[in-house]
């Protein structure tokens, strides 16, 4: 990544650019850190990076983007402060947003990741919540050691993120066995485990760049409009998949019969066909074949993707006007709504990347 953008000056990088330039300054850290875990725990937790297969042998790199966290960098940058003095909060987060996502995936019982055997899957369920325990443990630690002069304010930003999503976690496990959440729930469950934590990433980075008062709040409010549009975004996924042809949708959430906020909108919006919809999710029996098909014409029919995209659309258009109030460099300000648009269109999930630098 060019030293401008580093600085929080104009970079002429394009979005693509910025996440590879955070991957190059965030890897050796992580590397670092990861590298102190001794075994028997290294190898998941290498292995949930990407650097490492089950046996413990390097691999290409089929690590997670780091799109998300690399939010905290240019954060950083929005009143000039260095994307450097925010590495270790980057980093901190990296751990964080691993620790969930391992342990998302016990919950959910999700077999694969970036399309490899998720830890519990590879490793067993009682290694894989180890492993997920040691990364919020090595988060900890940077911030409690490594995160001067903004440490305390920085801690509880992401500390008060992290009750947040446990307390959204719980509803939502909650909602599924009482057979599904309302619109309203749905949103919280979203706004709990992905709005309220992108907001906490973006603020935690402008208060360790040295942004004022107003700057850290206008960037609170850009993660916090970002986050309700990448979880929206990848309700829509999981629903529609992104249209290439040669990847059909995933449609684990609607084979599980999770309410996601598409489904809820759908259910709520009043149409012909909601109801055989609703019979669905209220059935005992798992989906017959073709049916996920069929649910997720449903879906589009009763307004379920239109209500999402018009959803998406809104909090993209309150991210951007964030951003350009916070932001003075105009260049840098475009680039950072340029790195916000990349989120209606792909997926925010734990996304592989191949190749990638140490």
């Amino acid at each position: 990544m060019p030293g401008s953008a580093e600085r929080g000056s104009s970079p002429t990088a394009l979005p693509d650019q910025v996440a590879a330039g955070a991957r190059r300054m965030l890897m050796p850290h992580l590397r670092d850190v990861v590298g102190r875990i001794p075994p028997p725990l290294h190898t998941p937790c290498a292995y949930y990076f990407g650097w490492v297969d089950e046996a413990g042998r390097t691999v290409a790199y089929r690590g997670p983007s780091f799109r998300v966290v690399t939010l905290v960098l240019l954060s950083a940058g929005v009143e000039g402060g260095s994307w450097r003095r925010a590495r270790s909060v980057a980093a901190a987060c990296a751990l964080i947003h691993a620790y969930g996502l391992i342990c998302d995936d016990v919950i959910d019982q999700d077999a694969t990741r970036r399309g490899v055997p998720t830890v519990w899957k590879a490793f067993g369920v009682p290694t894989a919540i180890l492993a997920a325990d040691t990364l919020l443990t090595m988060a900890l630690t940077e911030l409690t050691e490594r995160t001067p002069p903004a440490a305390a304010e920085v801690r509880q930003v992401l500390f008060g993120a992290m009750h947040g999503a446990f307390r959204a976690q719980a509803l939502e496990a909650q909602y599924q066995q009482r057979g599904g959440a309302s619109l309203r729930q749905a949103l919280e469950v979203v706004d709990g485990k992905s709005s309220d934590w992108v907001a906490a990433c973006c603020e935690a980075g402008a208060l360790q760049g040295g942004a004022g008062p107003a700057g850290v709040e206008l960037m609170r409010s850009f993660g916090w409009h970002l986050g309700r549009v990448m979880q929206v975004r990848d309700d829509v996924l999981d629903v529609f998949g992104d249209g290439r042809e040669d990847v059909p949708p995933r449609r684990d959430d609607l084979k599980a019969r999770r309410k996601t906020s598409i489904v809820c909108a759908a259910l709520e919006s009043g149409h012909l066909f909601q109801d055989e919809l609703a019979l669905y999710y209220r059935r005992p029996d798992g989906p017959h074949d073709g049916e996920l098909g069929r649910m997720a014409d449903l879906v589009e029919r009763c307004g379920g993707r239109d209500w999402a995209e018009h959803e998406i659309a809104h909090h993209l258009r309150q991210a951007r006007s964030c951003v350009r109030r916070a932001v003075k460099d105009r260049r840098l300000a475009e680039l950072m709504c340029a790195y916000a648009d990349q989120f209606t269109h792909q997926s925010v999930g734990d996304e592989a990347v191949e190749p990638a630098g140490p």
